[in-house]
This record gives C-alpha cells, structure tokens and sequence, in this order.
C-alpha cells in the first residue's frame, strides 16, 4: 500500500465517521432576520416577532451663540453660550382593523451654559404620545400651532410670534379627504400659561385650554385657522373670580416650486385677549417676566386695575410672523424670518407697561453631505417701551439688541 492510498482512505473513514455524528444532531433554528417595512416610508422595520413597524432617528447638535450684553446683564455674566444637544426619535406604527395605531417618543438630552457661571444638564421629553386613528393623547405640540418659523430658534432665541413649546393634550382629528381635517383638543395651559400676574394674589387655571382648529395640506402648501379658550383664575384675601381669555390665528404657507425646489412663502397672525401666551411674546427678550422685571416690560393674561387688588383686566397682544427660505442649491439655502408683537397691559399706574417688539433673522445653510448641515444665522430685535405706570421707573423708548448663532448639526 502506497502512502498516497493510506492517506486518502484515513481521510475518507474521517468523513464518513464525522457525517453519521452530524446526522445525530439537532436541526438548527431558522434565524429571524429584521425585515424592511416601506409602508409608512424610508427606515421603519419589523420589530422581529409583531406587525409593528419602528423607525429610530435623532440628531447630535452643537451650538455657539452670542448675546449682546444689554437690559441688565452684569460685567460678570457669560455673553457667549453654548449647547450640545442629542435627540432621539422613536416611531412606532402598527395598522389595525381599526386604523392606524401610533406611539412616538422624542427625547432631548443636552448640556448648556448659562449666564453668570452656571452650567445646566437635563434631559427633557419633548413629545411622548399615542395615536389611535383619529385620536391623540400625550404631549404633544398644540395643535393651535401652525408655522414655526424659519430661524433656527436656538440660543439666539429672539421674539417669535409662534408658540413652539409642547403641552400634555388630549385631542381628536377629523380627516374630511382632500387634505381638509378639523382637530378639537383639551391642552393643559400649565407648561406654558402666564396666568395671573398682578399686585397681589395669586392665579392659575381650573380648566384646560380648549382648541379647535381647521386646516388644509395640498400640493399648493397648506393653511390653517384655529381658535382657543384659555380660564384666568385669580384670588386675594378679599377677591375670587375668574376671567375667559381667548386667542384666534390664521395662517398659509405656500410652496414655489417655480422659483426654486423647497421654496417657500409662510405668514401667520394671532390675537390674544386674556391668553397672551398664543401671540408668541414668551420667546422675546423685553416681555419681563422673570428676567427682565427691571425694564417694566412685562406680560400676563390678567392684571388687577387698582392697588386695591379688586379689580381686573385681561392683557391684549397681537403678532404677526412672515418667512420666506430659498434653496440657491440642493446643498445650500438661504432664510428670512420677521415678526412684530404688541402688548398692551391694562394697568399702567403701578408696575407694568405697553411694548412692541419686532424681529429680523437671517438664517444660512450648508448641506456639504446628507445628514450633515451647518447653519450660521444673526438676528435683531427692537422694543419699543411705551405708557409707562409712573412707579415703574423705565425710560420710554426704543431699545435693541443683536445676536448671533453657529449649528453644526448631523441628523440620521
């Protein structure tokens, strides 16, 4: 026997031994692999095991912003800002007998600097809500929001004439074809009401807020109409009482494809008697409240007439927001954003005054590759301080302020 023969049947006894022990085993479970899901669009998947489709996206986000050191800001305080921000989106969607069943969470942890020395830390859940055909429940933007604007809203954060806080909601919408819908909803006004603001005493509310809406999305852009109610509850050691505030809005955004693709034209207006907050004065640097008490520029929804605390009034304001973005590219684009909120405060002979305030920012964006923009935007606003109460102790007159802000942001 050749050594060639020896070798080659050791080899074959090896094979034939080895395959009678791989008979013996047990067949291995077929893996299941995540499966695509492109019914709701790009990035969903099969969560393994349901029929329940999960897209998970987010952004990390840097930012550098500077303030104009004005309207009582001391030697000592930081003029220069900074933030780094992650977000975290998850989307879950399953279709039912019933319609479409939706939960989606979003989450934004973030680090800031602040003014003075400090340092702030927190992670906040922007939005967590259900959706269940018409139905939402959760937190969630108002659905008296139209147009956010087309500024970058960052630290730069000059006067809006746009709410963009989320509230806890519960809410219904009825979808009539042809992209008409009508939503009414229950939203809790303590994330972002001002209530009772006056001499003595102290306020709240004892219903939620009631919002209704009318909206239309076409191929032309969209438009909207929404109404709100708002209670004012108020008491001294002498006074109960309670007052309805209300706000109205109106709005159109309208594309032109025309000029450039993702162009767009979007102007809004809102009138507030008693529920300030819909005109967007909280976003403006001179509304006084908290921060600026010294400049006499405050805003509430309700303040008592007298020293006497016995008699109250609603605060009335109104704004109006224009925008208007165009792509020069597909990589870069160019935005102007303007606002204007008057504020008119009934009571004028002790600590509160009338004021205005407009807003001009220009926002530019580079997109050198998909998923990554940097945005540098410059911003100014005016306050004009006027019918001041003689206790106040505040110049009337014009007063303004600049800033500027940096976004390095990639999202995916």
């Amino acid at each position: 026997m050749t050594m060639k023969s020896l070798i080659l049947g050791s080899a074959a006894a090896v094979l034939a031994v080895t395959g009678a022990q791989a008979a013996d085993l047990p067949a291995a479970e077929p893996v299941e692999y995540v499966k695509v899901c492109d019914t709701f669009g790009t990035g969903f998947f099969y969560i393994p095991g349901t029929e329940t489709c999960l897209k998970i996206g987010g952004y990390a986000r840097y930012e550098l912003a500077y303030l104009e050191p004005q309207y009582g800001m001391s030697r000592i305080e930081n003029h220069t800002f900074t933030r780094a921000r992650a977000r975290l989106t998850f989307d879950a969607r399953t279709m039912t007998e019933y319609g479409l069943l939706r939960s989606f969470i979003d989450i934004w942890p973030e680090a800031n600097s602040g003014a003075g020395f400090t340092t702030t830390s927190n992670t906040r859940f922007w939005r967590a809500f259900v959706q269940f055909g018409g139905l939402t429940a959760g937190r969630a933007g108002s659905f008296f929001e139209f147009w956010g604007g087309y500024n970058l809203a960052g630290l730069s954060g000059v006067g809006g004439a746009f709410p963009v806080l989320p509230t806890n909601l519960l809410a219904y919408t009825f979808a009539f074809g042809n992209g008409f819908s009508a939503t009414l909803s229950a939203e809790d006004a303590t994330f972002y009401s001002y209530g009772y603001t006056g001499v003595a005493g102290v306020g709240g509310h004892t219903l939620p807020d009631v919002v209704a809406s009318l909206r239309v999305d076409q191929g032309w852009g969209s438009a909207q109409i929404a109404g709100a109610l708002h209670n004012n509850r108020f008491t001294t050691a002498t006074t109960a009482d309670s007052e309805l505030g209300w706000a109205v809005m109106g709005g159109v955004t309208i594309n032109l494809p025309m000029i450039a693709a993702g162009d767009q034209l979007s102007v809004q207006a809102v009138y507030a008697d008693g529920a300030t907050y819909y005109t967007g004065t909280r976003w403006s640097r001179f509304e006084g409240v908290n921060t600026f008490t010294a400049a006499g520029v405050r805003v509430g929804n309700i303040f008592n007439g007298d020293t006497s605390a016995t008699t109250f009034r609603s605060t009335k304001a109104w704004s109006v927001a224009a925008g208007f973005v165009h792509n020069w590219t597909p990589q870069i684009s160019t935005a102007i954003t303007g606002t204007y909120v008057d504020v008119n405060n009934p009571n004028t002979v002790t600590a509160f005054a009338d004021w205005d305030a407009y807003t001009i920012m220009l926002t530019n964006t580079y997109r050198p590759v998909a998923g990554l923009s940097i945005s540098a935007e410059v911003a100014y606003e005016n306050v004009d301080v006027n019918n001041v109460g003689s206790a106040i102790g505040v110049a009337v007159g014009d007063r303004d302020y600049w800033a500027g802000l940096l976004r390095i942001q990639r999202d995916f």
